[in-house]
């Protein structure tokens, strides 16, 4: 069903559908897929506008790269969705 969404509106929901794919991969610990559905997820976000969409996808990368242990990647995204969230003007997450 999301992909017949994704085809009906790609603006719309490719960001969202990568997402979902990448969590799928990512509780599966398949690393190398989640993370290229994370960045195609992130790419897809950027493209449509959702800055507050991106930055929920960063930071569940950030958590993906802490659960294989790669801190300079997590810190990466980490960064990246603090910024998103600061842009969007969600300071309760910002400052949490």
């Amino acid at each position: 069903m999301m992909q017949e969404l994704v085809s009906g509106s790609s603006y719309n929901y490719k960001n969202k559908c990568m997402l979902l794919e990448a969590e799928m991969f990512s509780s599966r610990l398949e690393d190398t897929k989640a993370r290229q559905a994370y960045t195609e997820s992130i790419q897809a976000s950027i493209h449509s506008g959702f800055i507050h969409e991106q930055g929920l996808a960063a930071e569940l990368f950030g958590k993906h790269c802490l659960r294989f242990g790669d801190h300079a990647c997590a810190l990466h995204y980490f960064r990246q969705a603090l910024q998103c969230y600061k842009l969007w003007g969600c300071l309760l997450k910002v400052d949490s």
